[in-house]
């Protein structure tokens, strides 16, 4: 498990800074770097709860089970 916490913006910032499909992207990364099985998102704000939820996590998981079955 690790807690993160992060910005939505339309453009790439960094980690856990940017748009939905770059959370994706580095939550998968560190999912096969360091074998993370779950995230807790570590914020406060209703909309980033809901963003992470509808969009985030989907978008993760359909990533790490892609790479899972190409192994």
């Amino acid at each position: 498990m690790l807690n993160i916490g992060g910005q939505f913006s339309p453009n790439e910032n960094g980690l856990l800074n940017g748009p939905p499909q770059l959370w994706a992207e580095q939550l998968a990364e560190m999912t096969f770097q360091y074998g993370t099985s779950a995230f807790i998102l570590a914020v406060d704000d209703p909309a980033t709860i809901e963003r992470f939820a509808k969009e985030v996590a989907p978008a993760t998981r359909e990533l790490v089970a892609a790479e899972r079955q190409r192994k």
